[in-house]
């Protein structure tokens, strides 16, 4: 059928064309094209233009204009000129128009038609015309360097010219032509933008060919050939119009040469101008400066290490017996029925309890080791207790010759040195667990920090205020840094230098200040050693490794671990950490209440595909698909690829060469499938029940209900960490699960749960891939909720810290002012050794309540 484009005074007809078009199999974007350019020739005034009568149609006047004779039709082409004259000057009179013009005659034509590329060049040439008169215009065109057979964009329109005159199809042929260049070159430059070559292969450079990158023809195979007939796509233009201070005129330089940008680096860029390094620390600090020694490398260290912390373990153990041993058989002469002898044989039992002391401190003959590091800054308590071990020893001998009774000192002695076993051997408990667990086979996973600013901010999008720390789950082979974690000495172990220090010249005041007031070196040796036995009381040696011991016998159990008072105190400086809604809502929590298939797909195939695609995606409705699924005994799971999830839609993905659709209506809806009504989903939601359609071949399979319930060491677990303010960040791709959906369920408060966007859980998963080591301040295995346990654990574990830190220096400062104000102050003597054990005992009980209040 015919196009016809009128108004009143023009008609076009478009019957030849459109034949043409038919015949060349053209598409309909073509036609519209030829469409439009006959408008656009329509609405010049051209000279073929028919003028229509009033009152009739262009048709219509044509036809009363042209009269047709009979004889007319049997002129044949064979008639010669001469007998019947000039064709033309017979038909003079039809080819006139009203105002005598013959269209015949020769006329220049009103405009040329020119192609889309010549357009585009005209105005950049115009342009360039402009300001090459004002400006100094220089280019780097790869055009002027290429090879002599090298074609140009002209000739290319040449022929397309020469085509045009010399083809009666030469109009659609270059239309089509120019439609399908168009074309390509749009989808080849939307295609390099979506995704850019971020390592392009560098071209061979001559000296007549400069190496360009042009970011929308970025194939790193390509010819100079192709980068030349892609000159015009693109161009760098740096223009500075403005003269110098010298008096020349602006330059514009114009190259085709461009670069490529990587939109991150431009991004978190600093002003370097400022002198700000991005991402780099200025110094390094403690931590990353310490070395530990015989530190294990890889799983066969750690289990040769694991046998020498079991021996070592052993032997702990045996010096804690000993200093038992020896602490309750001194304790024995307290009952009523040996306290006479006390009375009236100080000195034999001095010589009893001395000898039981001396056990102790041979058990404990390992904390010698720190003496050479009295005063530098890995001293630990063992400092302390050390001088004291020296001290009592010096006093027990000076009181056994002079007949002295010093049973209560002796006794805190032993005391203290059996709480320093006890310590110990928690100590290598901790850590004998803790390898063994890091070294065991099997799936683990360490806690790695995001470091990366936009990918934490991107996963807590509008969540947190401030700066961000996130804490992650990360799968790896082996967890390096362990005994680097577990004896750096952080917050109060590393005060204990300073705390050393301010003893030893407290007991240093003590021996002066009693010689000259009671004129005794008995008064000097005791005084020192009281000062050093109440700065080495029994709560210090506990500070930091009673809460480790406890967290370590409580998260073993499930499998994870934290490594040393450090490693707790750096976990606990996160403000969000990354769980699963699989972990959340794990297999059981989720139940199917009913099924209803609704067409007559095969629904045994459709379900055995919907378990393979949500298993392979970590769907929390994967466990229910995989029991229907496993019904079938011959049940193998299929191949599944392209997996995506689409936003609080569904999960969609190939599974077995079907296209599979795992979603809520909205997914059904948005892939044009349809699903029964709307009233359907009202009612099953107002049942607490969600609907879940599965779908393929483009129609909808089946209707699940799912019923989702909430275990309550789980929901205590989250509520624990929500008090603690640490934000969740759900990844999650479970449709019917959002942040309302979780804080309803478990009671929490409504901004501490943050289900992370398509984007924040894309850059989650390239910031943590699976590794083979990991340097972590804490691991576990299997299951991934145990993250939350750590996170808790770590923030009860700094908590009693600070508690038990405290509580001693607080008990500290008392007992020696305590001691200083009974012995001088009052001037009453030396207060007595009882006195002084019972303060110690009541302060180590008060201490131990206080952290079991707090305990992990």
């Amino acid at each position: 059928m015919s196009k016809k484009s009128r108004d009143n005074n023009y008609s076009f007809d478009f019957d030849e064309i459109n034949n043409d078009s038919a015949e060349n199999s053209y598409d309909e974007e073509n036609k519209k094209i030829l469409f439009d350019f006959g408008n656009s020739i329509e609405n010049q005034k051209s000279d073929l233009h028919i003028k229509s009568e009033k009152g009739l149609s262009p048709l219509e006047s044509l036809k009363k204009k042209i009269i047709i004779k009979d004889d007319y039709s049997k002129n044949t082409p064979e008639t010669s000129e001469k007998e019947n004259g000039s064709l033309l000057k017979k038909l003079k009179r039809y080819t006139t128009d009203e105002s005598g013009h013959d269209v015949t005659e020769d006329t220049p034509p009103l405009y040329t038609l020119k192609s889309v590329a010549e357009i585009i060049k005209s105005d950049s040439d115009e342009l360039l015309n402009k300001l090459s008169k004002k400006y100094d215009v220089q280019f780097d065109d790869l055009s002027h360097s290429s090879d002599d057979n090298t074609s140009s964009p002209k000739n290319e329109d040449n022929s397309s010219e020469d085509i045009t005159q010399n083809s009666d199809n030469a109009p659609t042929e270059a239309f089509k032509k120019m439609s399908e260049e168009s074309k390509t070159r749009f989808e080849k430059n939307l295609f390099e933008e979506l995704f850019p070559n971020e390592n392009p292969e560098p071209e061979e450079t001559t000296e007549t060919s400069p190496n360009i990158s042009d970011i929308d023809n970025s194939d790193s195979e390509s010819t100079v050939q192709n980068a030349t007939d892609n000159i015009s796509n693109t161009a760098t233009i740096r223009f500075t119009p403005v003269a110098d201070r010298h008096g020349n005129t602006g330059r514009i330089n114009v190259s085709t040469s461009t670069k490529s940008i990587d939109i991150r680096q431009e991004l978190t860029k600093e002003n370097e101008s400022e002198g700000i390094v991005s991402n780099l620390p200025l110094e390094l600090d403690d931590f990353d400066m310490y070395v530990q020694k015989d530190e294990i490398t890889d799983i066969n260290s750690a289990k040769s290490t694991l046998r020498k912390l079991a021996y070592k373990r052993r032997k702990n153990f045996i010096s804690l017996l000993v200093c038992a041993f020896s602490f309750f058989i001194s304790l024995l002469f307290l009952l009523p029925f040996l306290s006479d002898v006390t009375i009236s044989s100080p000195r034999t039992v001095d010589v009893i309890c001395s000898l039981l002391l001396l056990f102790g401190i041979v058990a404990n003959s390992d904390m010698f080791s720190d003496i050479p590091a009295l005063f530098k800054k890995n001293a630990g308590h063992d400092c302390i207790l050390s001088l004291s071990a020296v001290l009592s020893v010096f006093l027990c001998l000076f009181a056994i010759s002079k007949g002295e009774n010093i049973y209560h000192i002796i006794l805190l002695s032993s005391m203290v040195f059996l709480a320093r076993a006890i310590s110990k051997y928690m100590q290598t408990a901790t850590m004998f667990s803790n390898l063994k667990l890091a070294a065991s086979k099997g799936k683990k996973y360490g806690i790695e920090f995001i470091k990366d600013e936009a990918t934490a901010l991107a996963m807590a999008k509008n969540s947190i205020d401030g700066d961000v720390c996130i804490t992650a789950p990360a799968k790896t082979e082996f967890i390096s840094d362990f005994f680097k974690y577990s004896y750096f000495k952080k917050k109060f172990s590393g005060k204990m230098p300073l705390i050393f220090i301010i003893s030893l010249v407290l007991s240093a005041l003590g021996v002066v200040i009693s010689y000259f007031y009671y004129k005794s070196i008995f008064a000097s040796l005791y005084t020192a050693t009281v000062t050093l036995l109440i700065a080495a009381m029994p709560v210090v040696c506990f500070v930091d490794v009673l809460p480790l011991f406890c967290a370590a016998k409580k998260l073993n159990k499930s499998g994870a671990f934290i490594l040393g008072a450090f490693g707790a105190d750096k976990l606990e400086t996160a403000n969000a950490t990354v769980v699963s809604t699989a972990d959340i809502f794990p297999a059981g929590t989720i139940t199917l209440e009913n099924f209803k298939v609704l067409s007559e797909n095969n629904i045994d195939r459709t379900l055995k595909n919907a378990a393979a695609l949500t298993e392979e995606a970590g769907s929390t409705l994967a466990p229910i698909l995989e029991k229907i699924a496993s019904t079938d005994k011959t049940y193998q799971k299929p191949d599944s690829d392209t997996i995506k999830y689409e936003e609080r839609l569904g999960l969609s993905g190939w599974v077995d060469n079907d296209l599979l659709f795992v979603g809520n209506r909205s997914l059904m809806l948005a892939h044009g499938i349809e699903v029964p009504d709307m009233s359907v989903d009202k009612k099953i939601l107002a049942q607490g029940m969600f609907p879940v359609y599965i779908a393929t071949g483009g129609k909808a399979c089946a209707i699940l209900l799912i019923r989702y319930n909430v275990r309550k060491d789980i929901g205590k677990l989250l509520s624990r960490i929500s008090k603690l303010g640490i934000t969740l960040l759900v990844n999650n791709c479970d449709p019917n699960i959002n942040e309302d959906m979780i804080c309803d369920n478990f009671g929490l408060y409504d901004d501490s749960v943050k289900v992370m966007t398509a984007v924040g859980t894309h850059m989650y998963k390239n910031a943590v891939p699976d590794t083979d080591i990991i340097s972590s301040p804490a691991g576990f295995k299997a299951n991934k909720l145990s993250i939350l346990k750590i996170m808790s654990a770590a923030s009860r574990i700094r908590s009693s810290n600070t508690v038990l830190s405290v509580f001693y220096v607080l008990a500290s400062i008392f007992g020696i002012w305590y001691y200083v104000y009974s012995s001088f102050a009052q001037s009453g003597g030396l207060l007595s050794g009882s006195a002084i054990l019972t303060f110690e005992i009541l302060a180590t009980l008060f201490a131990t309540v206080s952290f079991l209040i707090r305990k992990p």
